[in-house]
């Protein structure tokens, strides 16, 4: 096998790399740790009767391997002109398939560039090039007194039996090389990995036998191991502890004589779970009533869904596997397949503790956040374990009690917090799952909310089980509001699919949960989670203080939850400020016990000072005096007051609306402001 300039080879016994361009050999390892044990216990036997120039001859070992193209040149000159005069030398390595007694004469094989031995293109075995070698045991021309029955060559060592290990030779990578080693068929073999100069790069392969074949597809090593079928395992594992066993390796068993070839032409295969997995449907994520047909819309696009669900499912693949009159495809089984039949499934019985569970996900998960997609197929997988990691995660959390919550460690509940950031799933499938409530918050659009096939799978699981929505300990309502705000973070960049619904859904789902954290129901909790919270009040009117783009929705929220001081900054951020006055109206009249809208009567008096509008003054000022007249008549008596009033106008509308304070008006004017007027003096007394 040859890799640019460096070529790997092997002969019966050992490997070998050639460096063409160097005209360079570096020797490597032998195939077999007992090959020269075998061969040395073959004996070379002579002929019997010599010549009488064979009486100082010797057996003479194979040849090195750096015979000289020159030195084989002038030893070939010499035989021809010799003759049958030389001495003849036995060799104890096999002489290819020349038969006993056959002739060595006919067409010569190409010398070597390098000078190395040949090889039989068939076995591999080493051809030695003698000069005066002869086959069988015939009698040297020269001389011999008697002629004697040939002695037979022992049987060639056909490293295809099971009784010699066959060489394998594969390259997983343009600078690597994966040759097998061992020492009997039935023993296990080890496959190596060396570099261009012959060192070893990584650990090393084991096979349970010394495999019959290899072939190295994408990132698998298969081989065939005799009666039992294909054995295959990852080469290309970096970090082997973050990836699971079943990933790591697996086995077909096969009986028979089982054969792989690479082919070429072969169509690809279209898996159908991973089709049925990454196909992007439509999910209504609020009750839907009646029947309803599918719009012309979605007929569409389901229709180029399962177009691009077909093409990002179909794997390729160039092995065939024989094993007698049957043949078959070697398909790569797919990520998403892979990973998606380690995940639990949801359900209401709760076999495994839901700790444990978490700790299951979230370990493929940490597989998955180590790729790095490079194609169209390998995003789609990933992304669709991730939502599903994500979404499974969130599901246990959802029915974990908050007793159950001190089992899981701080990281673990961050780990799933940027488990649902990490998967894109789109957040209006997040917000769905908690209940009720959110669902109301949750705006669709015409195109509706479209997911993977997978991903709706556990979302319908997670939405029919009675334990998810129902209710909610404080740690997993942070773990919302974090989500939430990461989410918010993003608003304005452009990059959102149906970036107004989602925001949208965003910003009434964060309020409401910043709402039920600060409720009593929940404060309770609070300082028991095991991630440290901040300060969930100040968030809160910072929210509502940066604005929001659904008022008539949030000023819904506010209402539900009753906290109308909340809703008048709303009112005060949109410069709404008959919204602010009326809700002040009703926080003092008594509707909102919170205790925010502390001093108010005060406030709603130093609010006035500063309105232009002189109905609200008039309105609000006659409210207040009719309250507290001391500080009703000041909202129509001040300097600071932008509004001004005549008196006889103020004096008309307090006898209306606040008779009582009409009294405590002209004692102002007449001692504070020094006004001399004898219709305030009579109407003092």
């Amino acid at each position: 096998m040859r890799r640019d300039s460096i070529a790997c080879v092997a002969t019966n016994q050992n490997y070998n790399m050639l460096d063409i361009d160097n005209i360079q050999r570096i020797p490597l390892f032998p195939i077999s740790a007992t090959s020269d044990s075998d061969l040395s216990a073959t004996p070379v036997q002579p002929s019997a009767v010599e010549g009488p120039g064979d009486s100082n001859s010797q057996l003479h070992p194979p040849r090195a391997s750096s015979l000289a193209v020159r030195e084989r040149r002038n030893s070939s000159a010499t035989t021809s002109r010799e003759g049958s005069t030389a001495a003849t030398h036995s060799r104890s390595v096999s002489a290819g398939n020349i038969p006993p007694g056959g002739s060595e004469r006919g067409p010569r094989r190409p010398t070597s560039r390098l000078g190395q031995s040949h090889l039989t293109p068939d076995s591999g075995t080493l051809l030695a090039s003698s000069p005066g070698s002869s086959a069988g045991g015939r009698r040297s021309p020269s001389g011999g007194s008697r002629a004697t029955s040939p002695v037979p060559p022992p049987p060639p060592r056909s490293p295809t039996s099971r009784g010699a290990l066959k060489p394998h030779i594969a390259s997983p990578s343009p600078g690597e090389f994966l040759l097998t080693t061992g020492t009997k068929p039935e023993d296990p073999g080890v496959g190596i990995f060396v570099n261009m100069e012959g060192d070893v790069t990584r650990g090393t392969i084991q096979f349970e036998q010394y495999p019959d074949q290899l072939i190295v597809h994408g990132g698998w090593v298969i081989a065939v191991i005799h009666g039992k079928g294909l054995d295959m395992q990852r080469w290309d594992l970096e970090d082997e502890d973050s990836v699971d066993e079943a990933d790591k390796k697996g086995t077909i068993s096969l009986e028979g004589k089982v054969q792989l070839k690479e082919v070429l032409g072969l169509d690809g295969t279209m898996v159908a779970e991973a089709g049925r997995t990454l196909r992007l449907v439509r999910v209504p994520l609020k009750p839907v009533g009646g029947a309803s047909s599918e719009p012309p819309a979605d007929q569409k696009r389901n229709e180029e869904e399962r177009v691009i669900a077909q093409r990002i499912s179909t794997v390729q693949s160039r092995i065939v596997v024989f094993s007698g009159p049957k043949v078959w495809t070697l398909l790569p089984c797919p990520l998403s397949v892979r990973l998606n039949s380690r995940l639990p499934n949801f359900s209401d019985e709760n076999f495994d503790s839901i700790v444990a569970k978490v700790r299951r996900v979230l370990h493929v998960l940490h597989e998955v956040q180590l790729m790095e997609p490079d194609s169209e197929t390998s995003f789609h997988e990933v992304s669709f374990v991730r939502q599903k990691c994500g979404l499974l995660v969130l599901g246990e959390l959802l029915r974990i009690t908050q007793k159950q919550t001190a089992d899981i460690a701080a990281d673990e509940i961050l780990k799933v917090e940027s488990a649902l950031i990490e998967s894109a799933l789109d957040p209006r499938f997040i917000v769905a799952l908690f209940g009720d409530a959110f669902e109301e918050d949750i705006v669709e659009g015409d195109g509706g909310v479209w997911v993977y096939g997978g991903v709706k799978e556990v979302f319908a699981s997670l939405k029919e089980s009675k334990e998810v929505g129902s209710a909610f300990t404080r740690e997993v309502l942070l773990l919302l509001k974090r989500y939430l705000a990461q989410w918010r973070s993003k608003k304005g960049f452009g990059s959102v699919a149906d970036e107004k619904e989602v925001f949208s859904t965003v910003d009434k789902a964060m309020l409401r949960v910043l709402l039920m954290l600060d409720s009593p129901e929940y404060l309770i909790d609070r300082g028991q989670t095991v991630v440290p919270e901040g300060n969930v009040r100040a968030e809160l009117y910072a929210f509502i203080d940066a604005g929001v783009d659904d008022l008539a929705g949030t000023a819904s929220i506010l209402e539900t939850f009753g906290r109308l001081y909340l809703l008048s900054i709303l009112y005060s951020r949109a410069k709404m400020y008959s919204g602010v006055l009326n809700t002040w109206r009703r926080i003092l009249e008594g509707e909102d016990t919170s205790g925010e809208f502390g001093n108010g009567e005060v406030r709603v008096k130093n609010f006035l000072h500063k309105m232009r509008d002189p109905e609200l003054v008039e309105e609000f000022g006659c409210w207040l005096a009719a309250r507290n007249a001391m500080l009703g008549i000041q909202v129509f008596a001040a300097e600071e007051a932008r509004v001004k009033f005549e008196t006889t106008k103020v004096l008309e509308m307090l006898r209306e609306r606040a008779p009582e304070a009409v009294r405590q008006y002209c004692e102002y004017l007449v001692i504070e402001k020094k006004v001399t007027s004898q219709h305030l003096l009579r109407t003092i007394f």
